[in-house]
């Protein structure tokens, strides 16, 4: 079986996903079969409690302006506790909290940097349709972190989330477009990402739509349009 189909108990022994879901279901049996020793709490709860944990240091850093490496050491044994909670649920499967768990060492968030291990957390992840897991994992081929350079990687991860919708996959999918890295120089298709982007919002991909007609290229001239992206930036 795929490693990625099971999960580690607290006990130490490993069983199938769907075997671990089909003992909770019972709800009687919620014990390893082969030890006796009680489950781990499910994902969703383990991720929960974590985000619980993490939302309050989070907020504090982003309103005082201290990076992760600036944490006091009560809050370094709070995210230790986050680490231990997601590592669980991603072990069970949950692909929210292996992007977490992701975000955290390419962030140095609470662990140390580590960008090997982010890619291996993002991959499970993005391995399971994660959006935010794409964006991510393009960005590292791009900067060839954890992972060899590849500007068609990247692309390839950036056009997965793009076509799902995501505004940043998009707008770096049209960067790649317009600077022709990863995949042939190509002003239209740059445009057509960028405008996907900039009606989702996105002031980034407004700025450089705006640049576009500003410029004429991939769409006709227009000083109008021009000055509307750039104001709605």
């Amino acid at each position: 079986n795929n490693s990625d189909d099971t999960c580690t108990l607290p006990c130490s022994h490993a069983l199938h996903l769907a075997c671990v879901k089909r003992l909770r279901a019972f709800g009687i049996e919620e014990a390893c079969p082969v030890c006796r020793e009680g489950l781990s709490p499910g994902a969703e709860q383990l991720y929960e409690e974590a985000c619980r944990l993490f939302l309050p240091i989070e907020r504090e850093l982003g309103l005082s302006d201290r990076s992760w490496s600036d944490i006091s050491a009560a809050q370094l044994q709070m995210m230790e506790n986050v680490f231990n909670l997601w590592r669980q649920a991603a072990n069970q499967g949950s692909t929210p909290a292996q992007y977490n768990l992701g975000v955290m060492y390419s962030e140095g968030q609470g662990v140390a940097q580590n960008d090997i291990k982010a890619v291996r957390f993002l991959r499970q992840a993005a391995d399971q349709g994660h959006v935010q897991a794409h964006v991510n994992l393009g960005f590292m081929h791009e900067k060839g972190r954890g992972v060899v350079r590849s500007d068609k990687e990247a692309v390839r991860w950036y056009l997965r989330a793009a076509e799902q919708g995501d505004a940043k996959g998009q707008f770096n999918l049209g960067v790649m477009y317009e600077e022709g890295r990863g995949a042939d120089q190509n002003d239209a298709q740059a445009v057509r990402w960028y405008q996907k982007a900039a009606f989702q919002g996105l002031a980034e991909a407004q700025v450089n739509l705006g640049s576009m007609y500003e410029k004429g290229r991939g769409v006709a001239q227009s000083y109008t349009e021009a000055v509307k992206w750039y104001e709605q930036s």
